[in-house]
């Protein structure tokens, strides 16, 4: 900590050990957590033997440094990837979680103007609606991330505060929350820092709750339309032929680079009935059975907002296709 910090702080703190280094959990570097207490009171404003008192149960965990470590996994193809998706089991949970969960379901999708089995679809990947909120306690996961990860310390350290500002502000226990091993909860899988921005309370009891059907709800379709979703418009659609001269176009970002009156022009079939103007991704995805051209529309693009990867939002697009034509 710099002489200058260590001058504000000690107008809170008097830059006194808020934490004895025998009180610091095993596994975390004592120097790295009395910073992370010092810094954190100052900037959230919590009480400071609160913070002391959740960190000394906080448990550091190996597995999740070599899980976040370990080189990434082979790349799936879309048809790999929509195969785990798409399997009858999780549809048919889907439709059973919205035939318990209706009325809500149903208010949701109405206040937010987001079609329902978009909301649902999600839920269905992140947790199978639910069913698995993660194997690791949060705290532990962001607090071995926060302070024992060298290479991304500053990122978790900074999610471990927002969601110690969560838990505190929400009358939430932050010692019993589960969640993955970098550290996303609730049914939607939030991040702390997604949590702070776009959760609502939609059952209004007074708390946003994460794990709280109602308020997991409508947090995603908040999620969604903050990020420009477009009622009752398509996300995607499979185009039937795709002339060479279209496929230079094909997208290399997850920004929409074209348009349908351009792909049009160009001999593209299966944009009928979209306006000239709208945005498009023209996608070409690994199939089992070969390339299939996707036009990637502004609602998938939104989708992306969620989780970056045409691949989820295609499977979040085609499980939500697949709960409507499910639905009694």
């Amino acid at each position: 900590m710099n002489q200058w910090r260590c001058v504000r702080l000690a107008l809170l703190l008097g830059c006194a050990p808020v934490m004895a280094a025998e009180e610091v959990p095993a596994g975390f570097p004592p120097q790295a957590v009395e910073s992370f207490l010092a810094e954190a009171a100052e900037e959230t404003g919590l009480p400071q033997p609160w913070l002391a008192a959740t960190l000394q149960k906080a448990t550091f965990q190996p597995d999740i440094i070599a899980a976040i470590s370990r080189p990434a996994e082979r790349t799936l193809t879309w048809g790999q990837y929509r195969a785990l998706f798409l399997k009858p089991d999780r549809i048919e949970a889907g439709l059973a979680f919205y035939a318990a969960h209706r009325e809500t379901v149903d208010a949701v999708a109405e206040a937010y103007g987001v079609s329902w089995p978009y909301v649902l679809a999600i839920l269905g990947i992140e947790t199978r609606y639910g069913k698995f909120f993660g194997r690791w306690r949060v705290l532990d996961a962001l607090a071995t991330l926060g302070l024992a990860y060298p290479p991304r310390q500053t990122f978790f350290a900074g999610q471990l505060r927002v969601f110690l500002q969560q838990m505190h502000a929400e009358g939430l226990d932050p010692t019993d929350r589960m969640g993955s091993y970098a550290g996303a909860m609730g049914y939607g899988q939030f991040i702390p820092s997604s949590y702070r921005d776009f959760a609502v309370d939609f059952d209004g009891d007074g708390r946003r709750d994460l794990w709280a059907v109602a308020d997991a709800l409508g947090s995603v379709a908040n999620y969604l339309a903050v990020h420009r979703w477009t009622p009752g418009a398509e996300a995607a659609r499979p185009l039937r032929s795709v002339p060479e001269a279209a496929k230079a176009l094909r997208a290399t970002g997850l920004d929409p680079s074209t348009t349908v009156g351009a792909l049009t022009a160009l001999g593209v079939d299966g944009l009928a009935g979209l306006e000239a103007s709208t945005p498009v991704a023209l996608l070409e995805m690994q199939g089992e059975d070969g390339a299939e051209w996707i036009a990637g529309l502004p609602n998938l693009y939104v989708i992306t907002r969620y989780n970056r990867s045409y691949l989820y939002a295609l499977a979040v697009n085609d499980l939500a296709q697949a709960l409507a034509q499910g639905a009694p």
